[in-house]
């Protein structure tokens, strides 16, 4: 009687099924090195050295208004990129501000370097 329930336990028997190619593997180990690349070239302009230095005035410490510009996003003014560097604006696109203006607002995340070394993470699991 236990011979019938070994067959069945044998048909039911789940074997390990591999979906995992050589491609794939190729591109989940790609795929992981460049965003370890990616995460470290990040990490390196972000935490190395000063990467943002903020023009203050004396009533502020540099500390307070490096960390507002590290936080907060930036801005150029568009039509103050054709004008003459040095005489009508100190930098391209920095201008006088006053006024109603077009502003182009850039930001950039500085927890970039973490999500993609999350994504490290998850994709070698």
């Amino acid at each position: 009687m236990l011979e019938i329930f070994e067959a069945v336990k044998e048909l039911l028997r789940l074997g390990r099924t591999n979906t995992d190619s050589a491609v794939f593997r190729l591109h989940y180990r790609v795929t992981a090195s460049l965003l370890v690349v990616c995460c470290l070239v990040l990490a390196a302009r972000q935490f190395v050295g000063s990467p943002i230095e903020c023009v203050h005035a004396r009533e502020l410490p540099e500390e307070v208004l490096n960390t507002w510009c590290w936080i907060h996003s930036t801005y150029t003014v568009p039509a103050s990129f054709t004008k003459k560097v040095g005489v009508e604006v100190p930098y391209p696109g920095v201008d006088n501000t006053k006024g109603a203006r077009e502003k182009k607002v850039h930001k950039f995340y500085q927890w970039v370097a973490f999500c993609l070394f999350f994504q490290v993470n998850l994709q070698l699991k």
